[in-house]
């Protein structure tokens, strides 16, 4: 029996953590870009998916792609399918998930983002049909009502994208996203998952339409693949950021 693939996977490193000028001139201050480092983690982070794909042998028509609405991950989307290389991998569309976007942090940077009709002007990827499982209400208290967010994001994923042997999600989102959807899906506390770097992936699996995923050991917050993390996106997790 084939399994089906959860791939969670933060944005890379962030322009404004390096030249934090930018905000002061900035239209949409809260919703940065990425920075080189990061465009270049992203590709290499879609290089070393397209490998382990490549692999299993799964398909373009396979793979489902959520992100984020914001542009960092958006970017960071848009970088790593851009590796792809299976037939018909230029088909691929990314699908603007509110479910899954940034913390309500209380600098209202939700209110900076464009619509998604706007963003498909420069980004033709993305599937501006797309209506998200759920919007997040706000505000938004931190964990306490960020973590039933993301359990319910999950339970809604398992709903909509039923397992199918050998069908793969990628779902690009940011670093307390990835350790509270990881955690869900497991069906573990938020304490079991490891910190999120820039462009880290995790990665669950099931055989069966069983509410609770697999975490796979060897793809935990993995960052291996790419060549520099930099000095100014840090891995993070809940208990704050941790340089290493």
């Amino acid at each position: 029996m084939g399994f089906q693939s959860l791939y969670i996977i933060r944005h890379g490193d962030r322009y404004d953590y390096s030249y934090p000028e930018w905000r002061e001139r900035a239209n949409r201050p809260g919703d940065p870009p990425l920075s080189d480092l990061g465009h270049a983690q992203a590709r290499e982070t879609g290089e070393y998916l397209n490998s382990l794909l490549a692999e299993e042998n799964i398909l373009a028509e396979d793979i489902t792609v959520l992100s984020s609405p914001f542009l960092r991950c958006i970017q960071t989307t848009t970088n790593i399918l851009s590796q792809f290389t299976m037939e018909n991998a230029h088909q691929l569309r990314i699908k603007p998930e509110d479910s899954v976007w940034e913390i309500d942090s209380g600098h209202d940077a939700h209110s900076d983002l464009p619509t998604v009709v706007e963003r498909g002007c420069y980004f033709p990827r993305l599937d501006v049909e797309h209506e998200s499982l759920f919007v997040p209400n706000f505000p938004e208290k931190f964990p306490e009502e960020f973590v039933p967010r993301c359990t319910k994001a999950v339970a809604e994923l398992n709903k909509k994208y039923t397992y199918q042997p050998r069908s793969v999600l990628l779902v690009v989102t940011h670093a307390a996203g990835c350790i509270a959807l990881a955690a869900s899906a497991a069906g573990v506390h938020t304490d079991d998952i490891n910190a999120a770097a820039p462009c880290s992936v995790t990665k669950l699996s099931r055989s069966s339409n069983d509410e609770i995923w697999k975490l796979c050991d060897m793809y935990h917050g993995y960052k291996d693949h790419m060549s520099s993390l930099g000095t100014k996106t840090w891995p993070w997790h809940f208990s704050g950021f941790i340089k290493d």
